[in-house]
């Protein structure tokens, strides 16, 4: 008999094997849900320590913005101040200049100020040959006309020199509480108020500036307050390097400078007619008369006044020359004489300003080079290019982080209870993370500035809000204080 044998297997053995793969079954599964909740609470801590870094990076931003907002707009009140004194030294300029014009050509005088004679003095000059022509017809219109020029400008500069001067205090006001308000917000986050709590807040509600960070803050806004100074230009000592002064005198047009004797018109005049030397012989005759001006406007050593002057001399000449008719024992002998001619000189001035008003006052208001902001560090350098550092901490207590542990209001959770509850460790139970950043100056690239090197300043408006390492020593002295600070 032929067949395949079998092999009894007892039913005991059935119930081992059984038996031993629902204990690795058992044993594979709580591995598995002890792995998926490590993973989820390790999951939920990096989601909330990045929401919180996020809130850090941008309330430290944000506070860099600002303080590069606040430079800004000192740099671009400064300019505007120093464009307004630049137009007020042009004001006073043009009016003694007006001035000055009108008493070359005037009989009498022009407003308050009496001519020295320069007007008689130039027409007695071109008459020397009857009838003064062709000079005395540009001098006449020029009477006329320059007599018209100082009336128009006498009575429109005042008020314009007063608005200008009104808009130099509105801006320096402005300037110093924009700039004041800025470094408030900055010290607000030690009373978790003011921009720096209020941005971290927006991004996460659950967050707060730590104690920590109140102490960071408060030393970064001491540093960062030392970093720009306020300047007054009529307090003796205040206004060092004379920053103000020296931007408004460099901004002044040659106008204002130094006035070229090319602006003054239609000089040299001539005449010339038929003329009688001292010999008695019939001849032409020629009057000339030029002139060599000079004019500038000045701010005094105070910074409280301009003043302006014009003046002029004038040569003149005039000469008659004939030739004596040949006679039997001589050739034709030229004759002729060349008499100078005192012009009296021209002089103007015009003054705005000052403790007391000059003698020759405009009539407006003028109260000087006022206070304004700049860096405190005025020699360049890395001292002036960039703040010093705003650092803050954020934290968020490890209630209001939804781990496992805090899974409903209860702060239990059914599948992971017991046993296979995990409890996250987070010092101080809480989580703490540090931001900082800074204002920098940069000048963008601009034709002409390629090969410039630029320091900072309030004069221009190129700060910029940039996000910097917060070192590794303030990291330490943070992780240590969780433990010790509430």
């Amino acid at each position: 008999m032929t067949g395949r044998s079998r092999r009894l297997v007892s039913p005991t053995f059935h119930r081992k094997v059984g038996g031993q793969t629902s204990v690795f079954v058992v044993v594979t599964a709580a591995i598995m849900l002890v792995s998926a909740l490590t993973v989820y609470n390790a999951g939920r801590l990096a989601l909330q320590r990045i929401q919180l870094q996020t809130a850090a990076d941008a309330a430290a931003y944000s506070g860099a913005v600002m303080l590069a907002r606040s430079y800004n707009f000192s740099a671009y009140a400064n300019r505007g101040m120093v464009a307004n004194h630049v137009a007020i030294a042009q004001a006073v300029g043009l009016a003694s200049w007006a001035k000055y014009y009108c008493l070359i050509y005037t009989l009498t005088n022009c407003g308050e100020f009496p001519t020295l004679g320069t007007g008689p003095g130039i027409e007695a000059a071109l008459l020397q040959v009857p009838p003064g022509a062709p000079g005395i017809v540009p001098f006449e219109l020029y009477r006329v006309l320059s007599l018209a020029m100082y009336q128009s400008i006498d009575v429109a500069l005042p008020p314009l020199v007063t608005t200008a001067d009104a808009i130099v205090t509105v801006l320096s006001a402005a300037s110093n509480a924009y700039h004041l308000a800025a470094l408030a917000e900055l010290g607000g986050a030690a009373v978790d108020s003011g921009l720096l709590a209020e941005v971290v807040r927006a991004n996460d509600a659950d967050a707060s500036i730590s104690v920590f960070g109140v102490g960071t803050v408060a030393a970064s806004t001491a540093l960062i307050t030392t970093f720009t100074t306020y300047r007054d230009p009529l307090t003796p000592g205040s206004d060092v390097g004379d920053r103000l002064r020296g931007t408004v005198d460099n901004a002044l047009d040659g106008f204002s400078k130094v006035r070229a004797s090319l602006e003054v018109l239609p000089f040299p005049l001539f005449s010339f007619g038929a003329c009688v030397t001292a010999a008695g012989v019939p001849g032409v005759g020629a009057a000339i008369v030029s002139a060599v001006y000079g004019g500038l406007t000045t701010l005094t050593p105070d910074n409280r006044q301009w003043n302006a002057t014009d003046s002029a001399v004038f040569p003149a000449l005039y000469a008659c020359g004939g030739v004596i008719p040949p006679t039997q024992n001589s050739p034709p002998v030229p004759a002729g004489t060349i008499t100078p001619l005192l012009v009296p000189p021209s002089f103007a001035s015009a003054s705005v300003g000052g403790v007391a008003p000059g003698p020759f006052d405009i009539g407006a208001s003028y109260a000087g080079l006022q206070g304004y902001w700049d860096v405190s560090n005025t020699t360049g350098g890395l001292l002036s290019d960039s703040t010093p550092p705003l650092t803050l901490y954020v934290r968020r207590g490890s209630d209001t982080i939804k781990t496992l542990s805090q899974m409903n209001d209860a702060g239990t959770f059914p599948v992971a209870g017991g046993e296979l509850r995990l409890e996250e460790a987070l010092a101080g139970n809480e989580m703490q993370v540090g931001a900082s950043s800074q204002a920098y100056f940069v000048r963008p690239d601009t034709p002409g500035y390629l090969t410039t090197a630029e320091y900072g300043n309030l004069f221009n408006p190129y700060w910029e809000a940039r996000l910097v390492n917060t070192g590794l020593l303030q990291d330490a002295a943070a992780a240590a204080a969780q433990d010790l600070l509430p």
